[in-house]
Formats: C-alpha cells, sequence, structure tokens
C-alpha cells in the first residue's frame, strides 16, 4: 500500500499512470495528502473509481482542484456522500458541470450547503433532475437566484413542490418563465402566496392556464393586478368562476378589456357585482350582446352609469327587459333623449308609468310621437305637466285620444294654450271637461272656434263661467246653441 509520503511524493505522471483497482485500493491518508497539482490530474477512469471512504477524505482545496471532467464521472453514491464543506469547496463551473444524476444524488443538506451562485449555475437539465424533497428545502436566497431558464426548466411535480414562501421569493421574470402545465398544478395556497406584482407580471398564455379553482382562490388584490391582456384572454368558463369580490376588484382598465363573450359569460350575479365606473367602461358591442336576463339584472346605479352610446347599443328586447321602475328611472336623461325610435317603441307600459319628470322633459318630439299610445297613457300626471309646449305641439292625435282624465287634468295653462285645433278637437270630451278654469279662460279664440258640439256639450258649468268675453264673441251659433243652459246661463255678463 501506498503510504501518504509516498503518495505526497508521486508525480502528476505517475498519479495518471496509476490503474483504476490501484487508485482505488488507495487508502485514505493518502488520498488526503495528494496535492491540488496530483488532484486535478486525475483521470476519468480515476475519478470514476473514488470511493465513498477516499471521497470524504478530501480536503476542501482538493476537490476545489478537481477538473470539471473528473467530477462528472464521480459516482452519484460518492457525490452523496460528500460533506457540506466539500459541497460549499466546488467551484461555480463545477456545480455547472454536474450531471442529473449527480445533482438528483444530491442530500438536502448539501444542497442547503451549496452557494447560492454555485445553484444558479446548475444546467437546466440538473435542476429538472432535482427531487421535489430537494425543491421544497431551497432557501430564498436560492429561489431568488433561480435563473430564467432554470425557473422555465422546473417540472410540474416540482412547482407544485414549492412552499408558498418560496413562490413569494420568486422573481418576477422567473415567474414569467414558469411553464403554463407548472402555473396550473400549482396548489391554491401557492396561488394566495403570490405577490400583487407577480400576478401583474403573469403571461397571457398563463393567465390562460390557471384552473377556476385557482381563479377562485388568487386574492382579490392580485386579480386586480392581472393585466389587461391577461383578462382579456381568460376563457368563458374562467369568467363564470369569479367570485363577486374579484369582480367588484376589477380596475376600469380591466373590465373595458373584457371581451363580449366574457360579458355574455357572466352570470347575472356577477354582472351586478360591477362597479358603476367598470360598467359604464364595458364595450357598447358586449352591451348590445347583453341577454335579457343580464339587463334585468342591472343595478340601479349601473343603469345611471350607462353612457349616451352604450344606452342606444341596447336592443328593443333589451330595453323591454329592464327592471321597473328602479332601473328606467334611473336612466340619465342624456340617455333618455339618445334612445333610438325602435327603441322607444319598445319601452313597455311600466316603464312608461316610471318615468321622471326629467326623464319626460328630456325626451325629444320624434321620441314622444314614438310611444306607443298605451306607453304615453301610462305617463304620471307629474311628467305630463312638465312637458314643454314644443313637446305639447308634437303629440299624434291617437295619443291625446288617449289621455286620460287625471293627465288632462294635469296639463298646465301654457301646455293647453299650445295644443292645435285638431289636437283640442282630439280630446275625449271627458278630458275636456276635466281641465281647469284657467285653461279655458287660457284658449285662443280660434281654439275656442274649433271645438266640437260634443265638447261644448261638455262644457262645466264653472268652465263656461271662465270664458272671457273674446272667447264668448268666438263662439259660432252652432256652438251657442249647444250650449247647454245653465252653462249658457253661467256666462259672465261681459261676455253675454
Amino acid at each position: 500500500a501506498i503510504t501518504s509520503q509516498q503518495a505526497y511524493a508521486l508525480g502528476t505522471a505517475q498519479v495518471v499512470a496509476l490503474a483504476t483497482d490501484d487508485f482505488a485500493a488507495v487508502n485514505t491518508a493518502s488520498i488526503a495528502a495528494l496535492q491540488t497539482a496530483q488532484i486535478a490530474a486525475l483521470v476519468t477512469l480515476q475519478a470514476q473509481a473514488l470511493t465513498t471512504a477516499q471521497s470524504l477524505a478530501l480536503t476542501t482545496s482538493q476537490v476545489q482542484a478537481m477538473t470539471t471532467r473528473a467530477l462528472v464521472a464521480v459516482t452519484t453514491d460518492v457525490v452523496a456522500g460528500l460533506t457540506s464543506e466539500q459541497v460549499i469547496a466546488l467551484r461555480t463551473d463545477q456545480a455547472q458541470a454536474l450531471t442529473t444524476g449527480q445533482a438528483y444524488a444530491l442530500t438536502s443538506d448539501q444542497m442547503l450547503a451549496l452557494e447560492t451562485q454555485d445553484f444558479a449555475s446548475l444546467s437546466t437539465a440538473s435542476v429538472q433532475a432535482l427531487s421535489t424533497g430537494i425543491v421544497s428545502i431551497l432557501s430564498s436566497a436560492d429561489i431568488i437566484a433561480l435563473t430564467t431558464a432554470q425557473a422555465q426548466a422546473l417540472a410540474t411535480q416540482q412547482a407544485y413542490a414549492l412552499t408558498t414562501s418560496q413562490v413569494e421569493s420568486l422573481e418576477t421574470a422567473d415567474l414569467v418563465a414558469v411553464t403554463t402545465s407548472a402555473i396550473a398544478a400549482l396548489s391554491s395556497d401557492q396561488i394566495v402566496a403570490l405577490r400583487t406584482d407577480q400576478a401583474f407580471a403573469l403571461a397571457t398564455k398563463q393567465s390562460v392556464a390557471l384552473t377556476t379553482a385557482q381563479l377562485v382562490a388568487m386574492e382579490t388584490q392580485d386579480f386586480a393586478a392581472l393585466s389587461t391582456n391577461s383578462i382579456a384572454a381568460l376563457l368563458t368558463a374562467q369568467i363564470a368562476a369569479l367570485i363577486t369580490s374579484e369582480l367588484v376588484a376589477l380596475r376600469t382598465d380591466q373590465a373595458f378589456a373584457l371581451t363580449t363573450q366574457q360579458i355574455v359569460a357572466l352570470a347575472t350575479v356577477q354582472l351586478a357585482a360591477l362597479e358603476t365606473d367598470d360598467f359604464s367602461s364595458i364595450s357598447t358591442r358586449s352591451v348590445a350582446a347583453l341577454t335579457t336576463s343580464q339587463v334585468f339584472a342591472i343595478t340601479t346605479a349601473q343603469a345611471q352609469s350607462l353612457s349616451t352610446q352604450q344606452t342606444v347599443a341596447l336592443g328593443t328586447a333589451q330595453i323591454a327587459a329592464m327592471e321597473t321602475p328602479q332601473d328606467a328611472v334611473a336612466l340619465s336623461t342624456s340617455s333618455i333623449a339618445a334612445l333610438l325610435t325602435s327603441q322607444v317603441v319598445a319601452i313597455t307600459t311600466s316603464q312608461a308609468q316610471a318615468l321622471t319628470t326629467s326623464q319626460a322633459t328630456a325626451l325629444i318630439t320624434q321620441q314622444l310621437v314614438a310611444l306607443e299610445t298605451a306607453d304615453f297613457a301610462a305617463i304620471n300626471t307629474a311628467s305630463i305637466a312638465a312637458l314643454q309646449t314644443a313637446q305639447v305641439v308634437a303629440l299624434t292625435t291617437a295619443e291625446i285620444i288617449a289621455l286620460r282624465t287625471d293627465q288632462a287634468v294635469a296639463l298646465a295653462t301654457q301646455q293647453v294654450f299650445a295644443l292645435t285645433t285638431a289636437q283640442l278637437v282630439a280630446l275625449e270630451t271627458a278630458d275636456f271637461a276635466a281641465i281647469t278654469t284657467d285653461d279655458i279662460a287660457a284658449l285662443q279664440t280660434a281654439q275656442v272656434v274649433g271645438l266640437t258640439t260634443a265638447d261644448i256639450i261638455a262644457l262645466r258649468t264653472d268652465q263656461a263661467a271662465a270664458l272671457i268675453t273674446q272667447q264668448a264673441f268666438a263662439l259660432t251659433t252652432a256652438q251657442l246653441v249647444a250650449l247647454e243652459t245653465r252653462d249658457f246661463a253661467s256666462i259672465t255678463t261681459d261676455s253675454i
């Protein structure tokens, strides 16, 4: 057997000349006595012949002196037997040279001992070869030190093996590099552990890879951090799985990024959860695609937030589906004024009845004319009284006929004064007989002359008494004859 002194005295050529059997027989003391130059001279076969006992005898300087060619030839058993100090002594290029088998053989203690720069130098194949147990004990420094290529090399099982602390330690550039299959394998706890900037950094394909359970598990602030591209790429099944708090947390630009298919995929409770700023940012195409059930589910605040363009985009069936009176009443005056004729026609009787004074006065003449007579007759008296004279003049004969008696009573003096002769004649006798004495007194002589015999007969005594001199003077012979005797008797002496 070679003594320590003899081993130390061997030249490098002599070391190289040692047969593998002979080299394997060298005792540990002699191995420890070898100079670093002698270690550096070891050939592949000699390195391969190293026993666990011999490797343990190597000093840190000797380990560091070994060539990468020799190191990769060392058996996995020998690698697994290295001490923490020997692992620490590895050069970066040595760590980089480790084979997949050697990397897999590393123990927990050895991995923890590996310098972060050495860990970062491991080949992607070596990283992929690490056991899930080893992956789960990597330090935060190691995780931070991961290169993009190493992160991309992580297998599905390895990604799943990461602790929540490790997930949180991942650099955003590394997270973006993780494969979609690895992303999809993350547990709900791992998803919860994501930092907001990590969520923002997720690539579109990674967002699409998220399972519905993962999306639901995501912190609201993280969901709100997703890029607009990621939001727009989400599948309808993912959209349908979103919880209320996530929809509430949507940024306005995220809501704007939602596609028509995604909007339609929202359940009614999900749609109703959208903040008004977000709802008003939805594209007109998406608004037009809303189902009648979704429109019915819109909140009053959302209805109020609809822009003019969004309102115009609503179909007739959608207009009719609006919940009344809350939603119809909530529409802004600008939205009301922007309604198309076809949309006005689609207004339901209960919606017409719910119109506020400001909404009624916002209707343009074409819209008033387009209203179904039953809908016009349903408008509340306060809204009728608020109509502008230009609106009154535009009313169709059918609408005038459809007026309820209480609506006729609600007509203001200016409104009655603005009625054309044809409109006045079109008033039902019961409606004419219901208008106030002030309204009667305000009639123009041309309007008085246009009154039908039935209107004259229907006059109340106080209405007849309200006729002023010019009006009485304008009555035709036929109209005077038609006056009830009690009405004629009530005409003032001045008028007589």
